[in-house]
């Protein structure tokens, strides 16, 4: 039997408190007591479960100022934006989210937009609020830990915003991933 974990948090806001994020990150891991009763007070719930899932508003950002942002959005570049995003950066020098995979991004910031109205025609994302200013992020993520023994056995295919969904000022994410798993009913 395999044994799954899906997390979902919304970590704390704002563009400076990427420490207090990570913190929090570190603390969920450590905090949750799920899964195995056998492990339960020696690992952390990334440790406990066969493939562990992350998502939701994790509120990292993009440490460029709005300008550049805007200006590098207006021209659909992304990559330059992709190497200030704090949570890539944090996982990489391990501050947060120690050995979670997350898909290459390749889509728009899910945030700050204007509720309720839709990207123009031909038009790379939705429009900017323009009233609090705040620079144009992904904080809406999805990410994946898995056993190194089961790492061959998750495959994600997908990994996606829904732009079309406008009831927020965040664009929601969504991710596929193709797990195998062996029937009972099946012989060597």
């Amino acid at each position: 039997s395999r044994q799954l974990c899906f997390v979902n948090s919304h970590l704390a806001a704002h563009q400076d408190k990427v420490a207090a994020r990570n913190a929090q990150a570190v603390e969920i891991q450590r905090g949750l007591r799920l899964g195995r009763r056998r492990a339960s007070g020696k690992l952390d719930v990334s440790n406990r479960f066969e493939h562990l899932f992350w998502m939701g508003d994790l509120n990292y950002r993009v440490n460029l100022p709005r300008a550049v942002v805007v200006d590098l959005l207006a021209r659909e570049q992304i990559e330059p934006l992709l190497v200030q995003d704090q949570l890539l950066n944090a996982v990489r020098k391990s501050e947060a989210f120690h050995g979670f995979n997350e898909a290459p991004i390749g889509f728009a910031p899910t945030f700050k937009f204007v509720p309720n109205q839709a990207a123009g025609p031909g038009a790379f994302t939705r429009p900017l609020d323009e009233r609090k200013k705040r620079v144009p992020s992904w904080c809406d993520r999805v990410l994946s830990r898995s056993w190194p023994g089961s790492r061959g056995d998750l495959e994600q295919l997908s990994y996606e915003a829904a732009p079309e969904v406008i009831t927020s000022d965040h664009v929601p994410v969504h991710a596929g991933f193709l797990l195998k798993i062996s029937s009972p009913w099946e012989t060597e």
